[in-house]
């Protein structure tokens, strides 16, 4: 048996509820009658506890929203406690029993919703609910009985956010005036401040830890930072201002949210979590993602979550980052994801792993591979891990090493005195990891695949060849015929000022 949907008026009058018989595709029984319990308009019942055999409704399990939702906040203490706005209602509910607490009436179409981040009453323990409406109107609530202790309009094309300062004195609202109004809560939300400064909406707003700077983003996509004191923008950069939260879509912890081929206004909401380690977005295509914080890749990695069936408009973290809360537009939902840390997977057996040693018999050329060649050294140890070979007679006379050779070259050369002992000396591995690409520049006059080599003469010059063509390592008078434009083998290149 199905209950269809109802809405209460604002009086709390009894309404009319249908139950249809699914499998007979017919009602079930006369209309049943149902008393709202809470008195305010607008409450969308979704399910009921229905007992056919007595033929009365037992209790709402699920109250929603009867229009669109706008903005959803957590309280700052309470993690299961949060406040969503929807058109002319804001609700108050408890996620953990799915519940909701109570609503009112503000009046206006609401736009935006934040809790003060400390209690605000002389009872110690009662927060502030500040809303902000479309038309400029905001509206200060008793967290406790959503009672009005005050009521405001210093805007007139809307309010699309509002913050508290960490310490609970400030309140910021950011509006489509292209302004920030910035009043002190400790004195009964006198206006103290306007940040102007911007050319087109604005869309968030973020405070500093230590409520004394404020960030804020604008739909032209302009990222601008203002001293909250007096109002006056902050000209240099403020890449090391550490921000309470962080909700605007652009900076360098968020760079990269944006799918390819967004035009900036794909993302609707960003949160980041309180740790700073997670950022939660929401977009225009109904998902939700989760990334890595900060996202800085083009179109960095994430995980898209389905469940809306229309435009996402809002998302948050809950105050100890256990839950996330993402509010719908067209589809007047509300829904809850539990922030779970994954278990690393099991890749199976380690593959073998790169090591450092010759890559010929002759021990030219060093690198990383998975079976070095057995290289002799000149003392007589030599390398484990793949065949032996010794090491060959000496392809040139002894020479003073060119500081123009690669690195590793020069210093191998000295400590031997000729190239046959420094082509037989291990150079040192690089520092880091060993990349799959990562080779040891090889001696000069030798083969194999090394970063590049200098040409084989005595002459010196900064023109590299690739490491990996046996031919060209071979002596200066093959390269001076393969490459004519060079000069002929041993002659002047220059006067080694010029790049080739």
């Amino acid at each position: 048996m199905a209950v269809q949907g109802a809405r209460c008026n604002a009086a709390g009058a009894p309404v009319r509820l249908l139950a249809r018989n699914l499998a007979e595709g017919r009602f079930a029984g006369p209309p049943l009658s149902l008393r709202s319990a809470i008195p305010d308009r607008g409450h969308c019942i979704r399910a009921i506890d229905y007992d056919s055999a007595r033929g009365v409704v037992l209790d709402v399990l699920v109250y929603g929203h009867c229009d669109d939702v706008w903005c959803v906040a957590f309280h700052p203490t309470r993690p299961a406690r949060a406040a969503t706005a929807s058109e002319r209602l804001v609700y108050l509910w408890d996620t953990a029993s799915r519940s909701l607490e109570r609503s009112a009436l503000v009046g206006f179409a609401a736009r935006a919703v934040a809790f003060s981040a400390r209690p605000l009453e002389g009872d110690g323990a009662t927060h502030h609910i500040a809303v902000g409406g479309a038309k400029g109107d905001i509206m200060v609530l008793l967290e406790s009985t959503l009672q009005p202790v005050h009521r405001c309009r210093d805007s007139r094309e809307g309010v699309t956010d509002i913050k508290y300062s960490p310490d609970g004195r400030l309140m910021a609202a950011a509006t489509a005036d292209t302004w920030i109004d910035i009043y002190a809560a400790s004195r009964g939300y006198q206006r103290i401040q306007r940040c102007t400064g911007h050319s087109s909406t604005i869309r968030g707003i973020d405070w500093s830890t230590d409520g004394s700077i404020l960030q804020s983003d604008s739909a032209d996509l302009e990222l601008l930072v203002w001293n909250a004191r007096t109002g006056k923008q902050i000209p240099i950069p403020s890449r090391d201002t550490r921000f309470h939260t962080y909700t605007v879509r652009l900076g360098f912890p968020v760079m990269g949210i944006w799918p390819d081929g967004s035009d900036g206004t794909d993302v609707n909401a960003v949160c980041r979590s309180a740790r700073g380690d997670l950022v939660a977005t929401c977009d225009d295509d109904g998902l939700v993602k989760l990334f890595n914080c900060p996202a800085v890749l083009d179109d960095a990695p994430h995980r898209a979550y389905r469940g809306h069936s229309s435009h996402v408009m809002c998302v948050r973290f809950s105050a100890d980052d256990s839950t996330l809360l993402s509010v719908g537009g067209y589809d007047w939902g509300m829904f809850q994801f539990a922030v779970v840390e994954l278990t690393p997977m099991d890749h199976g057996p380690h593959l073998p792993q790169k090591v450092w040693g010759a890559l010929d018999p002759e021990g030219r050329a060093f690198g990383w591979t998975f079976s070095p060649y057995d290289v002799q050294q000149p003392g007589g140890a030599g390398q484990q891990g793949g065949p032996g070979s010794e090491a060959g007679p000496s392809r040139g006379p002894s020479r003073e090493p060119s500081s123009y050779g690669p690195p590793g070259a020069g210093s191998a050369s000295a400590a031997a005195g000729d190239w046959g002992a420094a082509a037989v000396m291990a150079p040192p591995p690089p520092e880091g990891p060993p990349p799959s690409h990562a080779l040891m520049p090889a001696a000069a006059g030798g083969s194999g695949g090394g970063y590049g080599e200098l040409a084989g003469n005595a002459a010196p010059t900064r023109m590299y060849v690739s490491a990996g063509d046996d031919e060209l390592g071979e002596g200066a008078e093959e390269a001076g015929e393969r490459y004519p434009d060079l000069g002929p083998a041993g002659g002047d290149y220059g006067d080694g000022d010029d790049e080739y």
